[in-house]
């Protein structure tokens, strides 16, 4: 009589199939990591972000917020925009008043306005990116970041006041390749005729 023994093991076919799929699936979880890993922010580069932003708000928040621009004869008795001995001092209209700028030691911005529409992206040619002190000079650790400050007049709509230009939504953003932080504080004109 003639008895068949079990085999025990794997057939060369059912070994190929099994790497095949175990390829395939090995695949698919390497592909989900590596998209997460590079969808996820850098804790470092978002925390480092922050501290610009909060930064710049703090430097342009700590600004008056005039009728007119400091510099300006009839500042300190300006009872409104129109006020302004030169046309070009009133601060009811948002942006940097003319010659001004965020570096200069002779005429730097010197009213909360004066920052809108502000960036760190020199359009060049070439183009020129990256983070400056006060003073001008580029800091080369923040060489990966920029910053873009937008204003907009929110008086009337978000608060009601007769005087459309009295409150500003600043927006201060702060961005480093795919992440991007910002900031929204409100100003109001509370003291239109000071100056510290």
């Amino acid at each position: 009589m003639f008895t068949r023994q079990q085999q025990a093991g794997l057939s060369l076919v059912e070994l190929v199939i099994f790497i095949v799929i175990l390829g395939i699936g090995v695949v698919g979880i390497t592909r989900a990591i590596t998209t997460a890993v590079n969808k996820s922010s850098d804790p470092l580069i978002r925390k480092q972000a922050l501290v610009i932003a909060e930064s710049l708000m703090e430097e342009i928040t700590l600004h008056p917020f005039t009728f007119c621009d400091p510099s300006d004869t009839n500042f300190p008795t300006a009872i409104s925009g129109a006020g302004c001995a030169t046309a070009g001092n009133n601060q009811s209209t948002l942006g940097p008043t003319s010659g001004e700028t965020r570096y200069s030691t002779t005429t730097p911005f010197d009213n909360v306005g004066d920052y809108s529409g502000f960036t760190t992206i020199d359009p060049g040619p070439p183009v020129v990116r990256g983070i400056k002190g006060i003073d001008g000079v580029a800091i080369a650790e923040l060489s990966n970041y920029d910053v873009s400050v937008a204003m907009t007049q929110v008086g009337i709509t978000q608060f009601g006041l007769a005087d459309a230009t009295a409150v500003i939504r600043i927006v201060v953003t702060v961005t480093s390749g795919n992440e991007s932080v910002s900031l929204t504080s409100y100003r109001f004109r509370y003291d239109p005729n000071n100056s510290p």
